[in-house]
Formats: C-alpha cells, sequence, structure tokens
C-alpha cells in the first residue's frame, strides 16, 4: 500500500506544471463517489497553487459532481499506479460508484 505525502501548496506547481496526469475525485449529494484520470489540466496561479484548470466533457459524472458540489479533490498517482488508473478510466461514474469497483478489480 502506497503512502501519500502531503505537500506545501506553494510546491504544488511544480508536481502540476510537468503536465502530470490527475485523477478528480468527486461525490455526488448521495455520497456516490467518481475518481476520473484526467489528462489535460494545469495550475493557474502558482504562489500558492489555488487553482487549477482541468478539461472534463460536460456529460461526465466528475463535471456533474463538481457543478453539483463545488468540491473535489486532485491527486497526483505514482507511476506504479497505472494499472489503478486504467481501471478508473475503464468505466462509467454514472453507473459504478468506483470506491466499490475499484475495490474489486
Amino acid at each position: 500500500m502506497k503512502t501519500y505525502k502531503t505537500i506545501a501548496l506553494y510546491k504544488a506547481y511544480k508536481l502540476l506544471n510537468t503536465g502530470a496526469l490527475i485523477v478528480v475525485s468527486t461525490s455526488d449529494t448521495s455520497q456516490h463517489h467518481n475518481h476520473a484520470p484526467i489528462a489535460w489540466n494545469c495550475p493557474v496561479e502558482y504562489d500558492p497553487v489555488t487553482q487549477l484548470l482541468l478539461v472534463s466533457d460536460k456529460e461526465d459524472k466528475t463535471f456533474k459532481n463538481i457543478t453539483e458540489t463545488q468540491k473535489f479533490t486532485v491527486c497526483i498517482p505514482h507511476s506504479s499506479q497505472h494499472k489503478l488508473v486504467t481501471d478508473l478510466g475503464s468505466c462509467s461514474g454514472h453507473d459504478t460508484d468506483k470506491i466499490t469497483y475499484i475495490t474489486f478489480v
């Protein structure tokens, strides 16, 4: 199991500015979870990073959850988590609770 490290916001742009793939985690109002790999992203502010631009289709569950709740979390997966990222991107958040899905993959 991987251990995640918290980094200072003023250093976050160094990770995001490289064009790293991110995983955006959201929940709808009924706590149905969704995690979406997003390749198109970049920081809008740099010191500290408090705004991030990401591209998501407006029909995706991620977009709908963010619009509905105004909340999301950004994770930067480690290269050893490539299977997890592929699995998260291989099913739709509209009909799958991805927390449950990745538990059994």
